[in-house]
């Protein structure tokens, strides 16, 4: 690591750990401490392929490694990170910010304002883990797990019992990682499903407008609602069963919204506040029951056992700032087969919440699966279906690596 700060030529550390923090789509395990405040504000935008102008002006073709110019007078730490879809992020930090300022930049077009962070913010990587045959809540911390309940009893043993804490669990918690006592290394610890009991698993369909053309169907004028149950969710590396009454498992990796304060008619300005975190999820789908039974069973197609693979991670908020800036890819035995980004969903997550809570109350715990992209089995020539054998992985940038196996039921 040592030759690495030195080559990036950040021998100063908290210029360093900058750099660390927005490399960290690129590296889902993230090579920082959770725990560490970084910058003092960020942005964070995506551009579509082609060639970016540098903020100093200079002309130049996308960049992986971090620059530095001086901004309207302000120090400025860029990154432009380029993903596989081709999307590019540019991540922006300060070093200082009078917040009076709330700087904005128009870069090609887009409107970036550099939002204040809170000094001391975490950036929490909540999972749920079992130990020496106990299943346990913790916190990502290097290459070690904090056992949270350990570290502060008064912090619940679940998930689903820490986001219903509300602020109180998130700040104990801030405070146990911070200590960095009853780390358990990674290695000795088994990852589940950071929620296996929600009260609700709520689906969109056809949120990406590319997927609703490969699907044959038109473009939704308002969300497409329907379920899984709980029952469905596996933890990663967990065997995906593709029922034998089925002849047609599909694959679709989605971006999953973790809802930690609950409510009824929240309005869509109000809605991230509602967010405890994202995840990655897979919705398995038996298309020959979604599509084929009398009156279309989506739900019955979607809610198979062992349908809902989810992890390994719950990514709070803090560390995601913004979630339609996302790569997610599918990639099925070593082949990539659905690559996009989250900045192509039809009903971004506040609407999606505003939409949901205006029929039913969202509880802490409750997960929202927000659509796939393009390129799912269903829509390809021929078409590719889910087998005993294959290996599927899906990513979320920034948020991790969800790997399940398949066999036959």
């Amino acid at each position: 690591m040592g030759n690495f700060r030195q080559a990036t030529g950040f021998m100063n550390p908290e210029l360093y750990d900058l750099y660390l923090r927005s490399c960290l789509p690129a590296h889902p395990q993230g090579a920082y401490s959770p725990g560490t405040p970084h910058a003092h504000a960020c942005a964070l935008a995506s551009f579509p392929p082609g060639r970016f102008p540098h903020p100093s002006g200079r002309d130049e073709a996308y960049h992986e490694s971090p620059f530095f110019v001086n901004l309207k007078g302000l120090s400025c730490f860029f990154c432009l990170q380029q993903y596989p879809s081709k999307t590019t992020a540019l991540c922006v930090y300060l070093n200082s910010l009078d917040t009076a300022a709330s700087p904005t930049f128009i870069v090609r077009g887009k409107k970036l304002t550099l939002s204040p962070l809170t000094p001391g913010t975490t950036h929490m990587r909540l999972v749920t883990f079992s130990h020496q045959g106990q299943r346990r809540l913790g916190a990502r911390s290097g290459d070690a797990v904090i056992d949270l309940n350990a570290a502060d009893t008064s912090i619940p043993p679940t998930m689903r019992e820490f986001l219903s804490g509300g602020e109180a669990s998130l700040t104990s918690a801030t405070a146990a990682v911070a200590k960095g006592e009853h780390g358990i290394p990674s290695s000795d610890v088994t990852i589940h499903a950071p929620i296996h009991d929600p009260e609700k698993i709520i689906c969109i369909g056809l949120n990406y407008a590319d997927h609703a053309a490969e699907s044959g169907m038109p473009i939704p004028d308002e969300p497409i609602v329907f379920s899984k149950y709980a029952s469905s969710i596996i933890d990663p590396g967990d065997n995906i069963v593709a029922p034998n009454v089925s002849s047609q498992v599909d694959y679709e990796v989605e971006l999953v919204v973790a809802i930690g304060k609950g409510g009824r008619n929240i309005p869509e300005e109000q809605a991230t506040d509602h967010v405890a975190g994202y995840m990655v999820g897979h919705d398995v789908s038996a298309r020959d029951y979604q599509l084929e039974k009398p009156g279309g069973q989506w739900m019955m197609g979607k809610t198979f056992d062992t349908f809902a693979p989810i992890g390994p991670d719950l990514v709070t908020t803090d560390d995601v700032p913004d979630p339609h800036c996302l790569g997610i890819r599918c990639i099925l035995n070593g082949e990539t087969v659905q690559d996009s980004n989250t900045s192509q969903l039809i009903f971004k997550v506040p609407t999606l919440i505003a939409y949901l809570s205006h029929v039913f109350t969202l509880s802490p715990g409750d997960l929202i699966f927000t659509g796939t992209p393009p390129g799912v089995g269903m829509g390809r020539d021929p078409q590719l279906w889910l087998k005993h054998g294959d290996q599927v992985v899906c990513e979320v940038d920034g948020l991790g690596r969800l790997e399940n196996p398949v066999v036959a039921g």
